[in-house]
Formats: structure tokens, sequence, C-alpha cells
């Protein structure tokens, strides 16, 4: 569906009444996604706004995301890391009470 102009009767401005139309309001936060995605929203600046607000944010989660993962394994290394030191040291341990 190519983007409406504003003020045609296919746009549906969310920023215009500063509450959700009866049709979103229906609509769960996914799939409100997807149609601000669509390009159902195309003309109107405040859509546009509201686009980019949108992208910005799944970007920061992504990001978010691979951050964490990232975390996750150098958290992993690093207990690895710590549990073979632990292992050297009982063996030093036990070879200098051998002494």
């Amino acid at each position: 569906m190519p983007p409406t102009e504003r003020g045609s009767p296919g746009h549906v401005c969310l920023m215009s009444c500063g509450i959700p139309t009866d049709s979103v309001k229906r609509r769960n936060g996914s799939s409100i996604s997807r149609w601000l995605r669509s390009g159902a929203l195309g003309g109107c600046t405040n859509c546009v706004f509201l686009e980019g607000i949108v992208e910005a944010e799944r970007k920061a989660r992504r990001q978010a995301c691979c951050n964490m993962t990232e975390a996750h394994k150098r958290c992993l290394d690093m207990g690895t890391i710590l549990y073979d030191l632990g292992l050297a040291l009982q063996k030093a341990n036990d070879k200098l009470r051998a002494i």
C-alpha cells in the first residue's frame, strides 16, 4: 500500500489526537509495529517521526541483545579460566603439603 498524504481519507495519524484510534486499540504491540513499518502511515510528519523513534528503539534493543550475548560469553570464559586456576592452585597446594 503506498504511503498516503496527511489529510487524505486513508491516512490515520496516531499523534493527531494524542490517543490511539479505535483501530489501533484493538491491535497488540507487535502488530502495531508491523503496521507502522508497513508504510500505512507514510506521509504525515508526525508519523515519520514516530516511525523513526520505533526504528531507533528496535536498533537499540538489538544492540542491547548483542551486548548481553557478548557479556554472557565473557562470563562463561572467565568462569572457565577461574575454574582452571583453582585446580592449578589446588594441585600446587597439595604438592606443598606433601613436602
